[in-house]
């Protein structure tokens, strides 16, 4: 997929050796195409957690630019799979 070899070479993923990930696929849009990934079996089996809401013009602008904060024991759980490893 070009979209991983582009956002890996920009430093933006990493290759992960997770043992787990989520698979990753197209689906279309009005205008072409969308990747996403299907975090919904891992997601059946998060303990959920009671915490405030961030403020939603926060998230929106770090997520815009692939700067979500992140703790580090938690990035082996955003693993994805794809054609390419």
């Amino acid at each position: 997929m070009p979209w991983v070899r582009e956002i890996k070479a920009a430093g933006l993923i990493r290759r992960s050796m997770a043992p787990h990930g989520a698979p990753t696929f197209c689906v279309k849009k009005l205008n072409g195409w969308r990747i996403v990934h299907d975090y919904r079996p891992m997601n059946l089996n998060t303990i959920r957690r009671t915490m405030s809401m961030p403020r939603k013009d926060k998230t929106l602008e770090a997520i815009g630019y692939y700067q979500f904060r992140m703790r580090e024991k938690d990035i082996p759980y955003t693993a994805f799979q794809n054609p390419d490893g």
